[in-house]
């Protein structure tokens, strides 16, 4: 019986052992996933995705107002832009006309976007619901493709067939 409870007791201390070394491990956290909070950091990083593409980006505001026009002016023809936002009275959809007249651009109007994001190269996603204050907004940024499929394959085409395309009127 004693030789039973030393051998129980050993394993005790072992388990207790493991437990302890478990507990003190800071919890996973996907390294190549990771967010963005507030309006403002979601703007950026959403811009400096910009800057970083090299063939095609979708990128998702919720106003046009907040859309980068000036920078999306300057970009090489060859980089393909897709913008999904809402268009709100004709002095945007003049400034989204005017865009669109570079041949690379593409805008399609969706009243109901209430998302920001994107998708650079197929490379790297952001995705963000927007809902009370803008400070409480939190992005999902992330270079694993299973976001960049949601993104890709579901949401992106999900939103643009939910939208009216601008066309460049002649």
């Amino acid at each position: 019986m004693d030789s039973l409870r030393n051998e129980a007791t050993g394993v005790e201390h072992i388990l207790t052992g493991l437990w302890e070394t478990l507990s003190s491990l800071e919890p996973f956290e996907a390294e190549r996933t990771w967010r963005i909070v507030s309006c403002e950091g979601i703007q950026n990083h959403l811009l400096d995705m910009f800057r970083r593409v090299s063939n095609t980006i979708t990128l998702v505001y919720p106003s046009f107002d907040e859309v980068p026009v000036v920078e999306l002016g300057k970009v090489q023809p060859q980089i393909r832009i897709h913008v999904i936002t809402t268009l709100d009275g004709e002095k945007q959809r003049t400034s989204a006309r005017k865009l669109l007249q570079q041949g690379n651009i593409r805008i399609w109007n969706n009243p109901n976007m209430e998302f920001y994001g994107g998708s650079r190269d197929g490379e790297e996603v952001l995705i963000a619901p927007t809902y009370g204050n803008q400070g409480e907004t939190v992005a999902v940024v992330s270079d694993q493709p299973s976001y960049i499929a949601l993104f890709n394959q579901t949401l992106g085409p999900r939103w643009i067939s939910a939208s009216e395309e601008i066309l460049l009127r002649k």
